[in-house]
């Protein structure tokens, strides 16, 4: 299934109103590697985490299986989260559609990743409009305007207004840094028309 931070409609959360932070994407690669058990029939597979090209979460799932002196098949698997920076950034706007002439106002809020509000951490929130181009024979949406607002975190949500002047889909992304400079982005559409 896919995860879902307990912070997000589960458990004691700080903010239980219904923020949106990221959730990870499905399966985007696997890998299969082959080893040999040492005389305990253990086996070790290290695993190195680089960043992404997209902050966000993502779960691992390693499976295994063994074949015994008997020739019997033994298997088991776990997952785990791993999480792209000690912070996250959620993305909260009252409508979902916008009327053209009135703004696009989105909040957001950073957490930690128990979900307790964190103060003073410097969030860049981007709206940009999407529209199709056919490029080398695929058609994919591309921002096409884009207007930036940078805003400080707080105890409480802290708001960023975009006047938008064309219709369309808008693509809000949210970026925060944590203290070694790890990033973790958060990003939701919005319709103007």
């Amino acid at each position: 299934g896919t995860w879902t931070p307990w912070w997000y409609g589960y458990g004691p959360a700080v903010y239980e109103e219904a923020f949106y932070f990221p959730l990870p994407p499905e399966i985007a690669a696997a890998n299969t590697f082959t080893g040999t058990t040492d005389a305990n029939g253990q086996h070790y597979l290290q695993i190195d985490f680089e960043s992404l090209d997209t902050p966000q979460p993502f779960n691992v799932t390693a499976e295994a299986s063994v074949l015994d002196v008997n020739r019997q098949s033994w298997a088991a698997s776990t997952s785990l989260l791993v999480h792209p920076a000690t912070l996250y950034v959620g993305l909260r706007s009252e409508r979902t559609f916008v009327e053209l002439g009135q703004p696009l106002i989105i909040e957001t809020i950073v957490t930690n990743l128990d979900g307790q509000a964190i103060p003073g951490r410097d969030v860049t929130l981007t709206a940009a409009r999407l529209d199709w181009v056919y490029r080398n024979g695929t058609w994919a949406e591309e921002a096409v305007e884009s207007q930036d607002c940078t805003v400080t975190s707080a105890a409480e949500p802290v708001t960023c207004t975009f006047e938008v002047t064309t219709g369309g889909s808008y693509q809000i992304t949210a970026i925060v840094a944590d203290e070694q400079g790890r990033l973790n982005q958060s990003q939701f559409t919005r319709w103007v028309g």
